[in-house]
């Protein structure tokens, strides 16, 4: 675990550093700042995964366009993650989850967390 340090500025100069005991808790100012950084990375290392070919989304569009790849929408403090329901794709989600709690703080809630398979998507033209 790694310790914060914190300087604040009064009258325009700067006090000494000093820790913090208590962490970020839930109504401080800097939460929704906070949550979208780790948000960000969480969401870059799944357009990674995307991108290598270790996860597969679905694409929405027409016949007429190449459409837009929807691998994981995010809805304020809920990320739905769409893949494969193989073994190799939740392999390498697990993984991805990995790598992101190895982020200092951060930790999946796997009480709040689900896989659900769904059949097949049909297109329908």
């Amino acid at each position: 675990m790694f310790t914060v340090r914190y300087s604040i500025l009064i009258n325009g100069e700067a006090l000494s550093f000093f820790s913090g005991f208590r962490g970020l808790r839930q109504g401080d100012p800097l939460s929704p700042l906070l949550f979208i950084l780790v948000m960000e990375a969480l969401s870059k290392l799944v357009y990674k995964a995307c991108e290598v070919g270790l996860l597969e989304g679905f694409h929405v569009g027409n016949t007429h366009s190449h459409g837009m790849l929807v691998s994981h929408p995010l809805f304020g403090d809920d990320t739905l993650v769409f893949c494969k329901p193989s073994e190799s794709d939740l392999g390498f989600l697990r993984c991805i989850l990995l790598l992101f709690e190895a982020m200092p703080g951060v930790r999946v809630n796997l009480s709040k967390s689900s896989l659900i398979p769904i059949g097949e998507i049909l297109n329908i033209h």
